[in-house]
Formats: C-alpha cells, sequence, structure tokens
C-alpha cells in the first residue's frame, strides 16, 4: 500500500472514531510504528490531524462532506444561479475540464446549444452531457470515489497530465482564506492538483456557504484561482481578501 493511500485510510478512520493509535495501525497496515508517525506527520501538516501520546485525533477545524445525494438539495438554487453566471463565460469552441461536484453539476444542466469539448471525472456531469449534442465529451479512467460518482487514482491523474484545456470549473468542500481550496479524500485532492496543472484559466465555482470552512485536505492555495464565481451574500471579509489578492470575483 503506499504511504497516499494509507494516510487516506487513517483520515477515513479519524472521520469513523475521532481517535486512532499508532499502534493499532502499525498492525492493521503491517509496518513499522515509526512509517505511522510519518504518515500522522504529514497529515497534521496537513490540517487534518492532531498528534496525541501514542496516537492522534482529528482537528477539530475540520469538517466532514455529506453525502452528494444529500449535496445535490443543499442551496439548490445558488448553485443554479452560479451555474448560469458560469455558462456565460465559456466561449464557443473552449476545452473545458469539469471538475466532480453538485455545483459543476448544475452548471452541465444549464449548458444549451453551444460547442465546447469537455474534460470530465464526474460520473453524474458525464451523464448529463453526454445527451447533448454540440458537445464532444472525454471521461477520465479511474476508480469511483463511492458517495461522490467521481474518478480518482492513477489513471485519472494520467489523463489529466495529457490534456491543455481553456478552462477549468473547480469545485471545493471548504474555502479558507489561509487553508485554501479543500476536499475531505486525498485521492479527490490529488485529481484536482492535476487538473489545476492542465489548464489556462482556473474557474472556482462555489455557493457562499462553503466560505469560511475548512474540509479534509487543502489541495490548493487560493491565489491560485484566476475568478470566482459565488453568491452575492458572501462573507465581506473574505471578498476583501479576494479583491486583493486580484482575483476577479463574480457574484449572482
Amino acid at each position: 500500500m503506499l504511504a497516499q493511500e494509507r494516510q487516506q485510510r487513517i483520515t477515513e478512520l479519524l472521520q469513523k472514531n475521532g481517535f486512532v493509535k499508532v499502534s493499532d495501525l502499525s498492525r492493521q497496515f503491517n509496518v513499522s510504528m515509526e512509517t505511522i508517525r510519518r504518515d500522522m506527520d504529514a497529515l497534521e501538516s496537513q490540517g487534518i490531524l492532531k498528534k496525541t501520546h501514542g496516537g492522534a485525533m482529528l482537528d477539530d477545524g475540520v469538517k466532514s462532506v455529506p453525502p452528494i445525494s444529500q449535496r445535490l438539495t443543499i442551496n439548490a438554487q445558488k448553485k443554479e444561479e452560479i451555474a448560469h453566471l458560469a455558462v456565460s463565460l465559456i466561449n464557443e469552441d473552449d476545452s473545458v475540464i469539469f471538475d466532480s461536484g453538485t455545483t459543476t453539476m448544475a452548471i452541465a444542466r444549464a449548458i444549451t446549444n453551444i460547442s465546447i469539448k469537455v474534460i470530465t471525472n464526474d460520473i453524474h456531469v458525464a451523464d448529463e452531457l453526454a445527451a447533448k449534442d454540440k458537445i464532444d465529451l472525454m471521461v477520465t479512467g479511474g476508480t469511483l470515489l463511492k458517495g461522490s460518482y467521481s474518478l480518482v487514482g492513477p489513471e485519472c491523474t494520467s489523463a489529466f497530465q495529457r490534456i491543455n484545456a481553456d478552462k477549468l470549473l473547480l469545485a471545493a468542500s471548504g474555502v479558507d482564506i489561509l487553508s485554501g481550496l479543500t476536499v475531505s479524500n486525498a485521492l479527490e485532492a490529488e485529481a484536482k492538483r492535476h487538473m489545476i496543472a492542465s489548464t489556462k484559466e482556473i474557474i472556482l465555482v462555489a455557493d457562499s456557504s462553503k466560505f469560511g470552512k475548512r474540509s479534509l485536505i487543502s489541495y490548493a492555495p487560493l491565489s491560485a484561482v484566476n475568478i470566482i464565481i459565488t453568491n452575492s451574500d458572501i462573507p465581506h471579509d473574505v471578498e476583501d481578501a479576494i479583491t486583493e489578492m486580484g482575483i476577479r470575483l463574480y457574484k449572482t
């Protein structure tokens, strides 16, 4: 088992139990306790856990993410508003990466009568766009991440390494000025890093409830984003910080 996979399993155990012991993890993964301590050091540096004597506990500031069946109904109107604004920024013949998420799903639904090339690792997004005649659709390979319907892993990241897209519609579970863009899964975070590296213009699409929240894993600083599309009730201090970074902000 690779270190990244082991660390993801550790985060899942932390989410489930709130606390893990070094000795138990060493036996479970059949590795030395020193290896587990190095994993914990890596996870602590990402703000995921706090080390304790003989183990670790989930960082108090970390937020878990509900399954997609629940997220589809959360702030649905706000996501639709963001979607229509996002579509207005897409040009004919653009190549666009659609990240996995309920807001990007709303954008896929809102797209009509425009010829673009789409690359996505989201099964729901792909299903929505497959029925639209003017969409040239590419779906990455990968392992299906249960609960989100996104594809992750080496096959997914390898696909993005071969892509040079015009735009990326990027999602996040949490957006924090200090922690940046965050998600709950290490493999999903890795996929997003490769999307960012494969794109000329990065557009973060996130409803206002995501700002000021921090999920398990940071995958990019906020300064990596070119454009943010969100709702008008974004906190004023966050809006000021975004403006100071030189990021273009669109509010619905």
